[in-house]
């Protein structure tokens, strides 16, 4: 029992800490608190400007929260002062956006910069991440004097990681949209993903994705890159907008290579399920085999198995068995043949005729081999015949008019059907049931039911014929087995509801970090 205990424990526990172990190598999602701002020189300024682009907070525009303003701070030097240069107003009429834009048109042209923008939230102030060196030119110093027309600015924070939960075949990227990417842009065309195994390149286009938001609390955008993937290769990407004959490149990601994980995460669930689906077997079989009662209900159609062959022991008449139209490839005359033993043991016992038409080699076979161990097992070697069993025709309607023919013929006192049927079920059920035999059917084929259910006398339905051989034979390790997945199975329901209804009822009340987690858990990739 301890060493019973000990594997449902590690059957149950041990995803859980390679779930945990794992969580930890992932890489997480970094950000840049809080406005992911970007800056450039603005295109086609004859002036000279820098274009300050940022992703807006919460409580922009809705009122949310206590907000008032953004300041934007600049400085020469990466390290500071940084002097506040302006202001942003917050409710600004533009709630359709998803950032704020401000022109530095006071930088002296030639000049590098570093700037950071703050807020006050909550009454503590949350700065962004310094950005620069930028420069402001000229379109003079360009190199032509351009139009002046809407700035196109580049996806940030480009990150390239190996692809959780899989064998090893792809790389995903994760980047901060652009600005420009806004919902019904006729202009902004997506984004470009280009890849090298060199940082210094060349880098070669290996797939494209359209705007919008994979996620759109975070406003980033996911790609799988899965294109003749080398495992032993470590790869450098960037992506690059596309905007109105306009491009803007990112930062370029890497070095990140490709990876199988032994243990896919979001099966844990499944997995933990599973053990106590097979913990729950393995229990009862220990009860069974230390020799305690295990209750199976009754089935009256095994019940009534001693009683049919003894009615036609009675009679001196034979016993039919039928086992399906389907080969040994099907669960159903496997059963069936386990019950064949059974029959076969009553009628060597009772010195009964039993015959068994066929319709698959395989199965004649298998039969005569199930049949002649049940006649030595009865110490009745003697009455077994290879002809019991035999060989009709693979012909689904062939097989039941010949059946059929010798039915109607000998008339044998009962007849089993136990396997796969079709059509032909109705035919043999109603031939059988208009000479008064006893009949005995079962069948895991849902349409073929109604016919044995009216015509025959007793019927398996469904699990009933899996089950008719633990029935049967009463051996400790099939008893436990089948009592244990009946239990296993109510627990594993048991387990998701209680789960759900946990989920359900402290979701509301859990941080959004431990409903992503947990979320994660459930998520079957």
């Amino acid at each position: 029992m301890q060493r019973f205990l000990f594997l449902v424990v590690l059957i149950v526990v041990m995803p859980l800490l390679l779930w945990m172990a794992h969580e930890r190598t992932i890489p997480g999602s970094e950000f840049f608190p809080p406005y992911d701002l970007s800056v450039i020189s603005t295109p086609g300024d004859t002036a000279g400007s820098i274009t300050l682009n940022w992703f807006k907070i919460t409580g922009d525009d809705d009122g949310s929260m206590p907000l008032s303003r953004y300041t934007i701070s600049r400085s020469e030097n990466v390290g500071g002062p940084f002097t506040e240069i302006a202001q942003v107003e917050f409710k600004l009429p533009s709630p359709s956006l998803l950032t704020r834009q401000l022109r530095d048109t006071t930088a002296a042209v030639g000049q590098a910069y570093f700037f950071k923008i703050g807020a006050e939230v909550n009454g503590k102030v949350i700065e962004s991440n310094v950005v620069g060196p930028v420069v402001a030119e000229s379109a003079e110093q360009s190199g032509a004097v351009l139009e002046f027309q809407e700035i196109l600015f580049p996806p940030t924070q480009l990150r390239a990681f190996d692809t959780p939960n899989d064998a090893g075949s792809s790389i995903t990227l994760e980047w901060k949209i652009s600005p420009n990417d806004v919902s019904k842009s006729a202009k902004f065309n997506g984004y470009d993903i280009y890849r090298s195994k060199e940082i210094t390149g060349p880098f070669a286009l290996i797939g494209d994705a359209t705007g919008g938001e994979s996620d759109l609390e975070r406003h980033v955008k996911t790609f799988a890159d899965g294109s003749n993937m080398d495992r032993k290769s470590a790869y450098y990407y960037y992506v690059e907008a596309k905007w109105d004959g306009q491009t803007a490149r990112s930062n370029v990601a890497g070095p990140v290579k490709a990876g199988g994980q032994w243990f896919h995460t979001g099966r844990l669930v499944s997995l933990v399920l599973l053990g106590i689906l097979v913990g729950t077997i393995l229990w009862f079989i220990n009860r069974a085999k230390s020799g305690r009662e295990l209750f199976i209900r009754k089935i009256a159609g095994l019940e009534a198995v001693d009683e049919a062959v003894g009615r036609a022991t009675e009679m001196g008449k034979k016993v039919f068995y039928i086992p399906g139209t389907q080969d040994m490839d099907n669960v159903q005359t496997i059963a069936g043949l386990t019950i064949l033993s059974r029959v076969a043991r009553l009628t060597a016992e009772y010195e009964t005729k039993l015959e068994v038409p066929v319709s698959r080699s395989l199965v004649m076979v298998t039969a005569r081999e199930v049949v002649k161990e049940a006649y030595l097992n009865a110490g009745r070697p003697d009455f077994y015949s290879d002809d019991m069993v035999y060989y009709l025709t693979d012909d689904q309607f062939g097989y039941a008019a010949g059946i059929d023919g010798m039915v109607v013929r000998q008339k044998p006192a009962t007849i089993f059907y136990q396997g796969a049927f079709y059509a032909e079920s109705l035919l043999l059920a109603e031939t059988g049931n208009s000479i008064g035999a006893i009949q005995i059917a079962g069948t895991a084929m849902p349409a073929q039911l109604p016919f044995f259910v009216a015509a025959c006398d007793y019927t398996l339905i469904g699990e009933e014929l899996f089950a008719a051989s633990a029935y049967l034979s009463r051996e400790p390790k099939l008893l436990g087995s089948l009592k244990g997945q009946d239990i296993g199975g109510k627990l594993v329901f048991l387990t998701l509801a209680l789960i759900f209804i946990a989920i359900v009822t402290f979701g509301a009340f859990a941080s959004p970090e431990l409903v992503a987690k947990v979320n994660s858990i459930f998520t079957v990739h």
